[in-house]
C-alpha cells in the first residue's frame, strides 16, 4: 500500500505484524 506523507508508527507496527502473519518477516 501507499505510505502517506505523515505515516503514524502505530500503522508501521500493524504492517509489520501483518507481515510476520504471512511469513514473510
Amino acid at each position: 500500500r501507499q505510505i502517506p506523507v505523515h505515516y503514524d508508527i502505530e500503522d508501521f507496527e500493524q504492517d509489520i505484524k501483518n507481515l510476520r502473519e504471512m511469513g514473510r518477516l
